[in-house]
């Protein structure tokens, strides 16, 4: 007969084990990330326009969940579910800070914003004054302390204007000044370029930054907790219905993925089949996806791969530009869901 203290005692060594291991496997980091399926944002709830025109459906960005730097925990779990990726982190990491990530996701966010209503108002025949500058993206662990700084623009290197200044010709620990402008003062750092692992570095990744001057605007942006610029052309897409007065969508669920520069077109995005999922959970009825090369990497060929082996009705609709998404929603039939 099992002494029921001893079995006790057993058990509650067995659960605190369990406990600790459980501790300690979530805040022990490896060097793999994972993409999970995320979030389905309807544009309307963080673009809202003064006197919004109604629409009969629905527009959406959709996104991901991503981690770099997974927890232990985090990586065992997430090998339990078909919808997740994971990836060893590449060499890419290794001088990065990884909140510095975050910071620029919501940076890329705030650029895509602007250039999707800039792109969306001059296609409706609207002006809005707006500026784009070069900015810093990203900044590297071995960039210079104290100097440049993730969202500064660049305004002059040596003196000379950034979109024409040739970075090739500064040569391994030659010293470089730059002008910046931030926070609405300007400041200058002068930094040298590096050698790391072989290249010549300054340390810093650059990127077209547009804003929108105008003062009159008739919406208002609601922050949220969905980063990256992935959402550019389903934001434009919403935006145009507005500046335009007009609805699209013919009452269906629509959503989509897909950068967007100041002309309009589609650029391709990351984590397309963990939107794919995103997309079918949320019940979409026509998702757009950029269709940019026949390379078996595309994000619609991996996305059209993926759907065929799925059971849904959704519609993929492979996409170049803003003009093919509205040229394809005018071709609609109106849905019978209203």
């Amino acid at each position: 007969m099992t002494n029921k203290p001893t079995k006790y005692y057993i058990e509650w060594a067995v659960l605190m084990l369990l406990t600790l291991l459980i501790l300690i496997s979530s805040l022990i980091r490896v060097d793999y990330a994972f993409t999970a399926p995320g979030y389905n944002d309807e544009v309307i709830d963080f673009i809202q326009f003064d006197t919004p025109t109604s629409l009969a459906g629905s527009l959406h960005t959709t996104s991901v969940i991503h981690y770099e730097k997974t927890t232990m925990l985090q990586y065992y779990t997430a090998q339990l579910f078909n919808e997740v990726d994971i990836d060893e982190l590449s060499d890419y990491y290794d001088y990065i800070d990884l909140d510095d990530l975050t910071v620029r996701s919501f940076l890329m966010k705030d650029d895509s914003i602007a250039t999707s209503i800039i792109v969306a108002a001059n296609l409706a025949g609207e002006t809005l004054a707006y500026e784009s500058y070069t900015a810093v993206y990203l900044t590297r662990t071995f960039l210079d302390r104290d100097t440049l700084a993730i969202g500064d623009y660049i305004l002059t290197v040596n003196d000379i204007d950034v979109e024409t200044f040739d970075f090739s010709t500064v040569e391994c620990d030659e010293t470089v000044t730059f002008k910046v402008l931030r926070d609405g003062q300007n400041h200058t750092f002068d930094v040298t370029k590096k050698d790391i692992d072989g290249t010549c570095q300054f340390g810093i990744t650059l990127g077209t930054f547009s804003v929108i001057t105008d003062n009159n605007l008739p919406y208002d942006i609601i922050e949220n907790n969905t980063g990256g610029p992935s959402g550019g052309i389903m934001q434009a897409l919403y935006a145009y219905t507005q500046f335009t007065q007009t609805d699209l969508t013919n009452g269906y669920k629509i959503a989509g993925t897909g950068t967007i520069d100041l002309t309009g077109n589609a650029g391709p995005i990351g984590g397309i089949e963990q939107k794919i999922y995103t997309a079918i959970h949320n019940d979409i009825d026509i998702f757009f996806v950029p269709y940019l090369s026949d390379d078996l990497d595309d994000n619609y060929i991996v996305a059209r791969r993926l759907l065929d082996t799925l059971e849904t009705d959704m519609d993929l609709i492979p996409i170049q530009t803003l003009d093919d998404v509205i040229t394809h929603l005018n071709n609609l039939e109106s849905s019978d869901a209203t």
